[in-house]
């Protein structure tokens, strides 16, 4: 079965071991996922992690 349609989007849910690899997948190449994801106000996973 297919986990992407033909408009680009997921079918079902995907686990990523990392936020690299689902940044990874999202981006198509390597990618740091704690400093690309970011929330609705623009801080990123690195900066999050780091004040808790």
């Amino acid at each position: 079965a297919e986990k992407i349609d033909d408009q680009g989007k997921l079918t079902e849910d995907l686990l990523f071991p990392s936020p690299s690899a689902a940044a990874g997948f999202v981006g198509g190449s390597s990618l740091s996922g704690n400093i690309m994801w970011k929330d609705e106000s623009g801080k990123s996973l690195k900066d999050i992690e780091a004040t808790e």
